[in-house]
């Protein structure tokens, strides 16, 4: 089967195609993959009534973004020496597999905190190249993320105030500065809105990017809206909207928000959303509109996926299977 890019290559980080819509939200979330002993949620709610979107929040800067979080407060950028990811896990961990060389996984350690994100995809038709992201996850002792390194790109160092989330410096392989990420959230500790700076190496910020989060009643990220800045009027303006919609009643596989950088601790998905799809600044669809189908497990997790890509133009949709794979033990 020809594999198609997905419209998100365009406006994400790009990763892979196989990671889809899902991992521009990607990215992500990741929100951890529920373990098999956390319950169903009893009251899932109205599954097609998402809550009001409302109007944009309205772009802005976070208050004194050049003054930076106090580094000496526990778990900025310490990470917890007895907290090393394995070269190999062979504990827990979720996978979606399509093939055996294409698959997302996510490991976790005895604390059920995910340790490393995998995705990986044949990368050239007809031999067994892969193309691999891995993300790792490094924690403190208070349980807090602190940092995340990548075979492709540098590191991110994240900072608190107590145990709130602040803002995250991404470096590059030399340890350059590229990027600082400022994070708001809502009373319910659901994550409202990132804002990105651009850094240079004289550590000048330019505001660059927002993104803004909304969420249905059950906590299913619904809309994504992405803000770009227009040089020409040196606002952040409208780019994108990304919808999920249409989603069952079932628990989440991999339910944090895969944008980058990926906040695995940050649930975006309760459920599984069954349509997926991306309009512009005007209001027109963009191409790759995503269905999902799903079978499930005695557990409530999909036991398989069924997605179809809408091409659009003419050509057939395309689409593959996917089966999840469990070890919780």
């Amino acid at each position: 089967m020809k594999k198609t890019p997905l419209m998100l290559s365009l406006t994400l980080r790009p990763l892979t195609w196989l990671l889809g819509f899902t991992l521009l939200l990607g990215a992500c979330q990741e929100d951890q993959i529920l373990p098999r002993e956390t319950p169903t949620n009893q009251n899932p709610g109205d599954t097609n009534n998402p809550a009001e979107p409302g109007n944009p929040v309205e772009p802005g800067t976070p208050n004194n973004p050049n003054t930076p979080v106090d580094p000496n407060n526990p778990g900025n950028g310490q990470p917890d020496p007895g907290q090393q990811p394995n070269p190999m896990p062979t504990g827990k961990f979720v996978q979606l597999k399509w093939s055996e060389l294409d698959f997302q996984r996510v490991d976790y350690d005895n604390n059920n905190l995910i340790t490393r994100y995998v995705s990986q995809y044949n990368s050239s038709q007809g031999s067994n190249a892969v193309t691999n992201f891995t993300q790792e996850f490094h924690y403190d002792a208070n349980k807090r993320l602190v940092k995340q390194t990548s075979n492709v790109y540098g590191n991110i160092l994240f900072f608190y105030n107590g145990n709130q989330l602040e803002k995250a410096m991404e470096n590059d392989k030399l340890d350059r500065p590229l990027k600082e990420y400022y994070f708001t959230f809502r009373t319910d500790g659901k994550l409202e809105s990132r804002l990105t700076y651009k850094v240079d190496l004289n550590n000048n910020k330019t505001e660059y990017q927002k993104q803004v989060y909304k969420y249905d009643t059950r906590g299913n990220l619904v809309i994504l809206e992405d803000y770009f800045k227009n040089p020409a009027t040196n606002r952040l303006e409208l780019s994108t909207r990304f919808f999920f919609e249409d989603f069952d009643d079932k628990k989440a596989a991999i339910p944090f928000l895969a944008t980058y950088p990926y906040l695995p601790q940050f649930t975006a998905w309760v459920n599984n959303p069954r349509v997926k799809y991306a309009r512009n600044k005007d209001g027109y669809e963009l191409s790759g509109r995503e269905r999902y189908g799903y079978t499930y497990n005695t557990d409530g997790f999909p036991g398989s996926q069924i997605r179809s890509t809408v091409i659009g133009n003419g050509r057939p949709d395309v689409t593959f299977t996917g089966n999840y794979i469990y070890n919780f033990n």
